[in-house]
């Protein structure tokens, strides 16, 4: 089941072992400044020279810069 959700009530939260937890909506995660990024993606079951593999542009906000906010504990 590919999964769906409603941007109106859906938030981002990022929580835990954290300093700051971390709120955003749906709006305020799109009006961050998105970034294009190609990754490569394999299949932890693929075998060396397998077909379980392939790249895609990925467009989104860079994790590492929420985190950031957010102050993980070690």
């Amino acid at each position: 089941i590919v999964p769906s959700i409603d941007p109106a009530t859906w938030p981002l939260r990022i929580t835990g072992l954290v300093d700051n937890a971390v709120t955003l909506t749906f709006d305020e995660l799109l009006a961050l400044p998105l970034e294009e990024s190609y990754t490569t993606l394999a299949c932890v079951s693929n075998y060396v020279g397998g077909g379980l593999i392939g790249n895609a542009l990925w467009l989104g906000y860079p994790i590492r810069h929420l985190l950031e906010r957010a102050g993980p504990k070690s």
